[in-house]
């Protein structure tokens, strides 16, 4: 993957998910991360 498309890919997620609410749990956003990714690839 080019440097380009990592810094695009890591704002996405940091904008649709990582940035939206405070998790209480690490298994929290792990959880959600794994939705997302599976969402993204279909």
């Amino acid at each position: 993957m080019s440097e380009r498309l990592h810094e695009s890919f890591n704002g996405s997620l940091r904008e649709e998910l990582l940035n939206e609410e405070i998790f209480g749990t690490l298994e929290a956003p792990r959880r959600k991360l794994a939705l997302w990714r599976y969402d993204h690839r279909s």
